[in-house]
């Protein structure tokens, strides 16, 4: 069994409890909300080290995204405030499970990362032999053979093995608020993933959105019988499959 660490932080609270583990991202928007109403200049640093010198707000929260990325885990991140309670969170390591999802290493590693950033997920198709609306192109849901051992390492599996299934997934949050954070987030993260392709409908847009590294973000055209992505977030990744396929 396959399993993914990441880093959160345990915040604690001025009554001593203690909160679920937190992205750094949502430590640092709690972080900084608790921090907007104390009373600065504030000192950041890392528990039982010398804290650093006395900031305004707007470098404060600089500086403690600076220190939360950079502590060691165990570590208790510190902000503390001319006046009111010290700000405390701690850095933990958490494992999760990879989400077999029936797609290649990177379908895999994207739906378990994200579902680890946005909650419960549900996967509304990864591996699917069909093809792109109905043309006549395979889609990258189908089930394709393993790259060559070469071409695998290139673009960063672990093993031909691992390139082995679908090469993307469509994946739902629940809600559409929450899958656009994931789309832009996605957009965000490309590089870290090897993401192809992201296509979305964000409520604010007034048509469907892909983002590719050839043209960046920008209007999705909906291929014949294709569908508009309105409810779900398709992901594709690197290297683009061709045919042949498996199904």
């Amino acid at each position: 069994m396959k399993f993914l660490r990441f880093h959160r932080f345990r915040l604690r609270a001025p009554d001593g409890s203690v909160s679920e583990p937190l992205t750094r991202a949502g430590y640092l928007l709690r972080a900084g909300a608790r921090m907007r109403k104390a009373h600065g200049p504030y000192q950041v640093g890392v528990k039982n080290r010398d804290l650093g010198p006395r900031k305004g707000l707007p470098r404060a929260i600089a500086s403690l995204g600076r220190v939360a990325r950079e502590a060691e885990v165990g570590e208790v991140v510190l902000v503390h405030p001319a006046a009111g309670p010290d700000i405390e969170a701690r850095k933990v390591q958490i494992r999760q499970k990879v989400w077999q999802t029936s797609g290649n290493a990177k379908v895999d590693r994207f739906a378990t990362i994200a579902a680890a950033h946005f909650g419960p997920l549900e996967n509304d198709g990864a591996l699917v032999c069909k093809t792109i609306g109905s043309t006549s192109t395979p889609s990258q849901h189908s089930d394709w053979p393993t790259l060559a051992a070469k071409l695998a390492r290139k673009f960063g599996f672990g093993s031909a093995a691992d390139s082995a299934g679908a090469n993307a997934i469509d994946l739902f949050t629940g809600d559409r608020k929450t899958q656009t954070a994931c789309f832009y987030w996605t957009i965000d993260q490309a590089d870290e993933f090897g993401v192809a392709n992201a296509i979305f409908w964000p409520p604010e847009s007034p048509h469907p959105l892909i983002w590719n590294r050839e043209h960046g973000l920008h209007e999705y055209e909906i291929p014949p019988g294709g569908s508009d992505h309105r409810f779900h977030q398709h992901t594709d990744f690197l290297p683009t499959r061709t045919p042949p396929t498996r199904c």
